[in-house]
């Protein structure tokens, strides 16, 4: 197993403390954009950062920059913002009438 550096023991002291400060329940902030509601389970939370802590270094481990994502977001979000993500998911909701049921998209608001 890789050894973790000191920026890796950092995000994981980030995370542990992230459910010491919020209680549950714990729901995506994505999926509450499109409508949904879902809790998740601790082990299936994401603590992700709405500003990609690659182009935005200094704000890697500040607490108000740290958002409860489910695993499908955190993935479809890859390093875009959390303002153009957002963008992205309500033109995405506007157009799921006219999307096929073999979107992710809409196959994701299904499962949940």
């Amino acid at each position: 197993m890789k050894p973790i550096g000191r920026v890796g023991q950092a995000e994981l002291e980030q995370r542990a403390q992230f459910f010491v400060d919020h209680d549950p329940p714990y729901l995506c902030v994505y999926c509450l954009v499109i409508g949904i509601d879902h809790p998740l389970l601790p082990e299936e939370v994401n603590v992700e950062h709405g500003e990609s802590k690659t182009r935005h270094v200094d704000r890697r481990f500040d607490k108000t920059n740290l958002y409860v994502s489910c695993p499908f977001h955190n993935q479809d979000k890859g390093s875009k913002d959390i303002d153009k993500y957002i963008a992205y998911l309500i033109e995405m909701k506007g157009r799921q009438s006219s999307v096929d049921g073999t979107n992710e998209y809409r196959q994701h608001t299904q499962e949940l």
